[in-house]
């Protein structure tokens, strides 16, 4: 099932969620169930300032929770389906640690779910939407075993065997699609493949689906984040009929694209990768260069910003002398073995370890991973015939296009991946010694 976020993790490479802001509750008394009406009460009647000043948000939700994105978000929903009727069927359930109200909603002649989600202290973490009229289980399934993922196998109509793409994640729980708002990137280069007689695997983060089981493990690192999924899913594409085993392939992006060398080394059999907006820098410094390139977009920096800045600082310093902090201190969401393990990780000299064919893609109004980062890995491989560059002047961090300055809001416009893009991924792959 698609599910439409209206609000997700955009800006930070945190890998987990945040801590919970005291904004002031509508009314302690109202249960979750009462909550969430009155959330969507508010939304649907367009009473913004209320939604983002009187309801109590995690900090994550209430640094992208804006009047002006709520607004956007409000005219873009009604001028795709159509005004609010009524709401249908309102229904309660438990996952991962959080309540989860279903509000399933008539928009003109369609059917929506709205959802919203809550902690133990009726704080407000997760508000998305699912289209119901468009929900189906097809080519659905799941990988790994003790962590059980969700995911989707797309395949081309034939006969096969085919050569297929996993798709890695970027930073923060993401879905199957990562997505955010009306876009879904990652549906868009599964279908944009499929009609190249490409299948796509893509699935659930792990910390998507286990986020709380993860964030409370103090021996977690990276491969319980990345690698080790990347490698079940390996294994689930080789046990497939339609599938070439053969011509296996791996698309990271983002963060996973930091990894990149660790995801090769543990995946022997993959034919060659992809890198999709690869970060370069560590997690802490593109925390505070991504922090300061945002608080200055509109000239103006307020104290709330300023401090938000010294918090993100003061855990960059941490980071860097993790190897003298206590086992159990968390920073920026995660624990000391997880930045333990990345303290002497240096990418751009382990890349030159991979001598499969890989192709770099960036987006040139990337503020999340910008050019940069870009540049370096071109001149950490320099000379190196089995790396590519390519980047792409009016895209961002989700490969769409877009004009100026690039923003957290852009990604809630609609807009699909660049057609170029897929068609570069397509021509690597079919040029890659696919018999």
């Amino acid at each position: 099932m698609k599910k439409t976020f209206i609000l997700a993790l955009l800006v930070l490479l945190v890998t987990f969620s945040g801590c919970i802001n005291n904004s002031t509750p509508v009314d302690d008394n109202l249960n979750t169930e009462q909550l969430a009406k009155s959330f969507l009460a508010d939304f649907v009647n367009k009473n913004f300032n209320k939604m983002v000043q009187n309801y109590r948000l995690s900090d994550t939700v209430k640094s992208k929770l804006t009047v002006d994105l709520l607004k956007q978000i409000h005219a873009q929903l009604i001028s795709t389906y159509g005004e609010f009727k009524e709401i249908i069927e309102v229904k309660s359930e438990q996952e991962n640690n959080l309540q989860v109200i279903n509000q399933v909603s008539k928009f003109g002649s369609k059917k929506l779910n709205i959802i919203i989600s809550f902690d133990g202290s009726k704080v407000i973490n997760g508000f998305y939407y699912t289209n119901v009229d468009n929900a189906t289980g097809d080519g659905l399934i799941e990988i790994g075993e003790k962590y059980k993922l969700k995911g989707k196998l797309t395949i081309p109509s034939g006969d096969g065997p085919f050569p297929v793409l996993i798709i890695m994640h970027g930073s923060g729980p993401t879905d199957m699609n990562c997505t955010v708002g009306e876009n879904a990137p990652y549906r868009d280069i599964a279908n944009g493949l499929q009609k190249q007689g490409i299948a796509v695997l893509r699935f659930n983060k792990r910390t998507f689906t286990y986020g709380k089981e993860i964030a409370n493990n103090k021996n977690a690192t990276v491969y319980d984040e990345y690698i080790y999924d990347s490698q079940e899913a390996v294994k689930f594409l080789q046990k497939q009929d339609k599938i070439d085993a053969e011509n296996i392939f791996i698309v990271t992006h983002s963060q996973s694209g930091y990894l990149l060398p660790r995801i090769a080394e543990n995946n022997p059999d993959v034919k060659a990768f992809i890198a999709l907006a690869a970060a370069e820098q560590r997690a802490e410094d593109a925390i505070v260069i991504q922090t300061k390139y945002l608080i200055n977009l509109d000239g103006i920096v307020t104290e709330q910003e300023e401090q938000i800045l010294a918090q993100r600082i003061k855990a960059q310093k941490i980071i860097k002398d993790i190897k003298n902090q206590p086992a159990d201190i968390n920073v920026l969401g995660a624990f000391r073995s997880y930045w333990l393990d990345l303290a002497d990780y240096e990418p751009t000299k382990e890349i030159k370890n991979i001598t499969r064919p890989v192709m770099f893609l960036q987006g040139e109004r990337d503020y999340q991973v910008d050019m940069n980062s870009f540049k370096a890995w071109q001149e950490a491989v320099k000379g190196l015939s089995n790396f590519s560059f390519k980047s792409y002047p009016k895209l961002n961090h989700l490969f769409m296009a877009g004009e100026g300055p690039a923003n957290p809001q852009e990604y809630y416009l609609k807009g699909t991946v660049d057609s170029a893009v897929i068609n570069d991924i397509a021509e690597f792959i079919k040029n890659s010694g696919i018999k």
